[in-house]
């Protein structure tokens, strides 16, 4: 198989490992790439795979120091990596934001809407069929695999990872908006009765007073362990 890897350069560890497995998946049989890969490598943590998930190719194996969110760790991949790089990928579900045509953002844990002048404002969430409002500090709409972060933090309902559905929830809601579970493939609308921060994945920002439709984009393939868990 074709295999690019992407590290993560501000982490020092990162370039001597990506060595170590440049030679275990050559000795393997499997050709590095730069471009048209089969599986993408990311060495870092789950930022480094956020970072760059536009230029993801193929299904993706995320390798970090620990195992934490989508990561494995190191030392598991080295044991196992014949057998991981073969194993069932998960798709993962993602997310895009749009303002009129353009593109402004894709993630794979959640897009939040958020107040920029720290006051309380009023959000609008429509879909084809219904419109919710309420007053507060914003809005997170997260994927089965960012539902147990920061969008249970804020009493949103955790998804399982096989369901093709999004966990929609306020941030300190002064009116009342309670949780709900909707469709991944619908396209939903979000907007404020003043500016929002547009917050994708955690990292990428954007400022809008405009609205955004958020709908599903192309799912992400990570690789899964055959006897672990995800």
């Amino acid at each position: 198989m074709k295999i690019k890897i992407i590290l993560n350069n501000k982490k020092e560890w990162t370039s001597g490992i990506a060595e170590v497995i440049s030679s275990k998946l050559e000795s393997l049989g499997h050709r590095i790439v730069q471009k048209n890969a089969d599986i993408t490598i990311t060495l870092g943590g789950d930022g480094t795979l956020l970072y760059n998930l536009d230029s993801v190719e193929g299904m993706v194996l995320p390798i970090g120091t620990s195992k934490s969110g989508f990561c494995i760790p190191f030392s598991d991949a080295m044991k196992n990596l014949e057998s991981i790089l073969n194993s069932p990928p998960v798709d993962a579900i993602t997310l895009e934001a749009h303002i009129g045509k353009k593109r402004i953002g894709r993630a794979v844990n959640d897009i939040v809407f958020h107040t920029t002048d720290y006051r309380l404002h009023e959000f609008r969430l429509k879909t084809e069929n219904s419109q919710f409002e309420f007053k507060g500090d914003g809005l997170i709409m997260a994927t089965p695999l960012g539902s147990s972060s920061y969008n249970r933090s804020v009493g949103g309902a955790v998804i399982d990872r096989n369901l093709n559905a999004i966990s929609v929830s306020a941030i300190a809601p002064y009116t009342t908006f309670y949780p709900k579970v909707m469709s991944a493939g619908d396209e939903y609308v979000v907007s404020s009765d003043s500016e929002m921060a547009v917050i994708t994945d955690g990292w990428n920002i954007s400022k809008t007073s405009e609205e955004v439709s958020v709908n599903s984009g192309d799912p992400i393939r990570i690789l899964v362990p055959k006897r672990g868990k995800f």
